[in-house]
């Protein structure tokens, strides 16, 4: 089949690659360890220089771009019709104060809409050779028991690290020393000062951070300091993060300040709740709404149901939950696999049960568990 050009194709030349730029300008800032790379503005028969985009290739050899990818092959040939990495910049200001010393190769190109790109520039040699003692810490404010981890921001071959830690001790360091693990035995203002220097050229910086290091006490506290009376249990009631206290006069909520206040409704009004034995009482979801419940003896009954948002109400129930402070109950497993988690109730009280109570459906009843006296 002859095949012929379309008539409104005829004519039209087809979209040509920017025209190849000039190599980029350099410029490093020592002090902040940071390099500037310039490029003036492309150009393009069929584009205008405002829809022009640049790419930035940065190697650890001639014609690579391992240290910064381009999105292009080494004729300039695009790998994906996207935009040039550097946007409609005509500057890219990089952070290198962590960059090994070396030499890098560093050229720029321009990219038209169509996503074609020109020829690479020359390239312009960037001999990295920045001797900088930043550094960073884990922390600026710790407890004298914790671990300050020190690291220097400029790592290479053939550089000096000298510390001054103002008093603390290195527990572990890496093998050149710019990686540091400290302790402080005494608290106070720190102030940390690391010298970097080049034996090849005598070059040196020195940096210094401060750290506070908090003391670490401990003191006895009564339960009224925190405004609370005599704590039952610590639990999460509101979901907010922090533990709350279940107290001998009912719930109090943590105020986020270290205090607590007691819940403000009519049914914590005169709560009470007697001391259990074990100290821990059981959790569990009774009503199966997505809050837990807990099964806790008090003046208002045995099952404290969890509506939410901080509202409460109890019930009398099951025998099998504790029924005063000598009776305990624990929650347990899912024995017979139905869904609903068993209890193990105990009397505290010479001969009487103790033992497994089943669930039978509903996480309020419960059934003593007889076990079979059959024998084959």
């Amino acid at each position: 089949m002859e095949t012929k050009d379309l008539p409104l194709l005829q004519g039209i030349p087809a979209n040509e690659a920017p025209q190849r730029m000039a190599a980029p300008s350099i410029n490093l800032d020592r002090k902040s360890g940071k390099l500037k790379i310039a490029w003036k503005p492309g150009e393009d028969k069929e584009t205008s220089t405002v829809d022009l985009t640049y790419a930035l290739r940065i190697g650890s050899a001639p014609g690579k771009d391992d240290i910064y990818f381009s999105g292009a092959n080494a004729d300039g040939s695009r790998r994906d019709f996207r935009s040039g990495n550097m946007g409609a910049n005509l500057d890219a200001t990089l952070d290198v104060s962590r960059w090994k010393q070396g030499t890098y190769y560093i050229a720029i190109q321009a990219v038209d809409p169509m996503g074609k790109g020109s020829a690479w520039s020359d390239e312009v040699v960037y001999r990295h050779d920045l001797v900088q003692a930043a550094f960073t810490v884990s922390d600026d404010e710790l407890a004298a028991a914790d671990t300050l981890v020190l690291t220097a921001a400029s790592r290479a071959d053939g550089l000096d690290y000298a510390w001054d830690f103002d008093g603390g001790k290195a527990i572990k360091a890496s093998a050149d020393s710019a990686l540091v693990w400290l302790t402080f035995s005494v608290p106070g203002e720190k102030h940390i000062r690391l010298t970097v220097m080049n034996p090849a050229d005598g070059t040196e910086d020195v940096r210094e951070k401060v750290v506070t290091v908090q003391r670490v006490s401990f003191e006895r506290r009564e339960a009224a300091a925190f405004g609370f009376t005599e704590s039952r249990h610590f639990w999460d009631m509101d979901g907010d993060g922090v533990l709350d206290v279940i107290d001998k006069n009912g719930f109090y909520v943590h105020d986020g300040a270290g205090r607590y206040e007691k819940l403000g409704t009519i049914f914590n009004s005169n709560l009470q709740i007697p001391y259990r034995g074990d100290g821990l009482p059981p959790f569990l979801d009774f009503d199966m709404d997505g809050d837990a419940d807990i099964v806790l003896k008090s003046n208002k009954g045995n099952l404290i149901l969890n509506n939410g948002n901080n509202s409460f109400e109890a019930q009398e129930s099951s025998s099998w939950f504790c029924v005063n402070s000598g009776y305990t109950s624990e929650v347990m497993p899912d024995l017979n696999n139905d869904g609903f988690n068993e209890l193990y109730y105990d009397s505290n009280a010479y001969g009487e049960f103790d033992g497994i109570c089943v669930n039978t459906g509903d996480n309020v009843r419960f059934e003593q568990f007889q076990v079979s006296q059959n024998r084959g």
